[in-house]
């Protein structure tokens, strides 16, 4: 049987600041370089599962394909999907949605969990944020739901600098609600986690 050829991540055909301002430099190395090579590579990872599937005469099982599996993704509301995704074509919106495309890559990247709670607000709205080292900041999500939430974390900076820290949070009424201090300045990444899951992820710049 022949191997299943695996995928590459193509280059940006311009520079990474060619976007500017809409989207920043930074935060364009953050899309292509780490979130888009992460969907290549799980892409890779599924196939070479299939393959040896087929190779072995084997049933393969979809869920051990995909790193946080769920199926709400598939049946997501409205809101949450346009949020997840921008049509090519704007007729294709299905009820509320980021009016344009400037808009839609504003908004964080957002992740599995969005789909799997439901998301429906979030503040900060931007994916660029901007802080005060040291000074408490808000974190707001309006979920369709809260009722299975046990943990929230922060994935915090890149690389080397990398660290994941729990934080203590307030969930009800679809809300869920938590502050943090960011203890150094610099630019980098922020996740956010609900249940070990990822919800979304921002680029904040701490001064």
């Amino acid at each position: 049987m022949e191997k299943i050829k695996t995928f590459t991540l193509p280059k940006l055909p311009y520079d990474y600041n060619a976007l500017a301002p809409f989207i920043s430099e930074q935060q364009l190395k953050l899309h292509h370089d780490k979130h888009h090579q992460a969907y290549v590579n799980g892409a890779n990872a599924i196939f070479e599962k299939l393959d040896k599937a087929r190779s072995e005469n084997a049933d393969a099982d979809m869920k051990v394909f995909t790193k946080y599996y769920t199926d709400a993704y598939f049946f997501t509301e409205k809101e949450t999907f346009n949020l997840l995704h921008y049509p090519d074509n704007e007729a294709w919106k299905l009820g509320k949605a980021p009016k344009n495309k400037t808009d839609f890559f504003e908004l964080p990247v957002l992740k599995v969990a969005a789909a799997e709670f439901g998301l429906k607000k979030f503040s900060p709205n931007e994916g660029k944020v901007k802080t005060k080292v040291n000074k408490a900041f808000k974190f707001s999500f309006t979920l369709k739901n809260t009722g299975d939430i046990v943990k929230v974390e922060l994935g915090v900076g890149e690389k080397k600098k990398y660290k994941v820290i729990e934080v203590s949070f307030n969930s009800s009424a679809g809300q869920l609600v938590f502050s943090y201090k960011f203890e150094e300045e610099n630019a980098y990444p922020v996740t956010v986690f609900i249940n070990g899951k990822e919800l979304a992820t921002y680029l904040f710049e701490v001064e």
